[in-house]
């Protein structure tokens, strides 16, 4: 059996806080926007941050889709 990484603390926080900050940064695009580009970034940031948080709970066995 392998030993398990031992990883930086702050690495760890910023990896699993990965999904709020895109998420949060989506938000404040699309309600804050200067242009077009904007809200189709927000958009895609929002989509992302879905498909992250998506893969990591199905990876980790919470759900089964």
């Amino acid at each position: 059996m392998s030993k398990p990484l031992k990883t930086n603390p702050i690495e760890q926080f910023l990896y699993e806080s990965r999904p709020y900050s895109l998420f949060f940064i989506a938000v404040y695009s699309i309600k804050f926007p200067e242009n077009t580009v904007m809200i189709i970034a927000g958009i895609t940031l929002m989509m992302c941050a879905a498909i992250i948080a998506r893969l990591r709970l199905k990876h980790r066995g919470h759900i089964k889709w």
